[in-house]
């Protein structure tokens, strides 16, 4: 599935930064740097109240604010609070989904039940269209 995503917070960065108003906003600092690039889909709601979340895979961070396109191959099936919050993985478009290894998403998975107290994973599952 090909989607547009906003990154909030590159590669690395332990801000956790989230669009507001236009404006990118410190919402806090983490113990943990994200390990890949985060956003989030435009124009869409989550149960939280949220847009979609959603990591991108590269190797260099992706500065925020910037838009890309990406095909989402995987979703994260989480639990924060008790209330469902689910993340998507994708990579760039037109990268090669064969160049991923494995052991990105057990980065993520350990970084979502690590980054912040009451989150839950519950399961991966690849996306194919």
């Amino acid at each position: 599935m090909n989607v547009s995503v906003i990154i909030e917070m590159p590669k690395g960065t332990k801000d956790k930064l989230e669009v507001k108003d236009g404006l990118l906003v410190l919402d806090r600092v983490l113990d943990v740097a994200v390990p890949y690039n985060y956003g989030y889909i435009p124009n869409t709601i989550e149960p939280d109240g949220d847009p979609t979340d959603v990591f991108v895979l590269s190797l260099q961070p992706i500065p925020s604010l910037t838009k890309v396109e990406a095909t989402i191959f995987g979703k994260f099936t989480c639990l924060d609070q008790g209330v469902s919050d689910d993340k998507y993985v994708a990579i760039l478009k037109d990268e090669d989904l064969k160049k991923i290894p494995y052991s990105c998403i057990v980065t993520i998975e350990d970084y979502l039940e690590t980054y912040k107290k009451g989150f839950e994973v519950l399961d991966f599952k690849y996306i194919y269209d």
